[in-house]
């Protein structure tokens, strides 16, 4: 209870900060990961990128930096939900997201509430940008995958599935929830097909003969 005060004031701390002229950036270089399960900003840093501008009237207002913007709405969405209100902080992060709509961190967050709040579907075009920033890293395909799967989607999660097995054949567990899915579509002798290859690389891999037996019934 007491570092869960601390980790609040801080967060408060820092968005004081950023109101009185700090800003951080959520970038990542592409290739990079982060662990999914991860909630932690970068430290605030000064941002020169702010400028004023004269307008038409005469006055000076200065120019928003949409990065600076992006992380506090982050450090809102932060706080809503160190505080249990989970609404809130799907719709910070979405305003974070609209400021900063090219970071893969924001988008892999809001992946991982939508996916806690069972909403599949809204999910998709997050994990979607994630690919098309990062489209070396097949954690974001697997992921397509299984929300295509969650969501009764199964040409789309074979695809994808498919799609990961032909960058790392050695992938077990997309081999897995391949032959699944080709089961519970019926298609048996493809499922068959990836099951044979499974055990060819682990002959003790006893889920294998499970759903080999399953498959076998049906042929």
């Amino acid at each position: 209870m007491r570092d869960s005060k601390k980790i609040r004031a801080l967060m408060i701390l820092t968005l004081f900060f950023m109101i009185i002229g700090c800003g951080g950036t959520m970038h990542y270089k592409v290739g990079e990961t982060r662990p999914e399960r991860e909630f932690k900003p970068h430290q605030p840093i000064i941002h020169k990128q702010q400028v004023s501008v004269i307008q038409s009237n005469g006055k000076i207002k200065k120019k928003i930096d949409p990065v600076q913007e992006a992380y506090k709405y982050y450090i809102l969405a932060s706080l809503a939900l160190s505080e249990g209100r989970i609404h809130k902080a799907k719709e910070w992060l979405l305003t974070a997201i609209k400021n900063d709509p090219n970071s893969i961190y924001l988008h892999k967050k809001m992946v991982i509430i939508l996916k806690h709040t069972k909403d599949y579907k809204d999910a998709i075009p997050h994990i979607k940008k994630c690919i098309e920033l990062d489209p070396h890293n097949l954690s974001y395909r697997i992921m397509l995958g299984d929300l295509y799967g969650i969501t009764h989607q199964y040409e789309l999660a074979i695809k994808e599935y498919k799609e990961v097995l032909k960058r790392n054949p050695g992938n077990e567990k997309v081999r897995l929830l391949l032959s699944d899915i080709l089961i519970r579509e019926g298609r048996y002798r493809e499922a068959l097909k990836q099951l044979n290859k499974l055990l060819k690389e682990d002959n003790d891999l006893g889920i294998a003969y499970y759903y080999r037996g399953r498959v076998n019934m049906q042929l």
